[in-house]
């Protein structure tokens, strides 16, 4: 008895958990991207209005996300691909990629947002240019997802008080996995 109230009551933590990083879209992307079409509309209403394409797409795609335990692959790719489109026109500059997936590992499933979360702090963290494109591979190997997410830049220390981007995807595997898969 003891044993299953204390499962019954890790599994609710566990929910808790997931639906707390579920909620958990950075609004200061919205705020960013609100600016930064502000400044479009006047000089460029075409690019304006590509630009609202991806981020009603992309919060479209993310909120639908959110909603489910896992998603597939592609579908967390998809919102990479919008992310990355909306950084390059905020910043105006491009954001090269190096992209290998292997066709299985398309239909991988993982907790929503995870992939959309290495890349964001792989941008935010990292130098991207033609000479060091952001690198991102996965692929199935004995029945697990091996994905992988890299840039050139240099590791900080990891923020006191506040989880960051890997402890945010750590805890996106933990509430979905449990003990189960790594992040590293």
């Amino acid at each position: 008895r003891i044993v299953l109230e204390r499962m019954k009551r890790e599994a609710w933590q566990s929910e808790v958990e997931l639906r707390n990083l579920r909620a958990g879209l950075a609004p200061h992307l919205l705020f960013n991207c609100l600016a930064a079409v502000r400044g479009i509309v006047r000089t460029d209403p075409e690019r304006a209005r590509t630009f609202i394409d991806h981020l009603s797409r992309f919060l479209r795609d993310s909120t639908n996300a959110q909603e489910r335990e896992t998603v597939p692959l592609l579908d967390e790719w998809q919102l990479c691909e919008d992310f990355l489109a909306l950084q390059s026109m905020r910043f105006e500059r491009e954001l090269p990629r190096l992209v290998e997936i292997e066709g299985t590992a398309y239909h991988a499933r993982i907790p929503p947002m995870m992939l959309l979360n290495l890349v964001e702090n792989a941008v935010k963290h990292g130098e991207i240019s033609q000479r060091h494109p952001l690198a991102v591979s996965a692929r199935l190997r004995d029945g697990f997802l091996e994905a992988t997410v890299r840039n050139h830049g240099r590791l900080g220390p990891m923020p006191v008080g506040r989880p960051g981007g890997l402890g945010v995807a750590r805890a996106r595997r933990k509430a979905v996995y449990g003990t189960d898969g790594l992040l590293d």
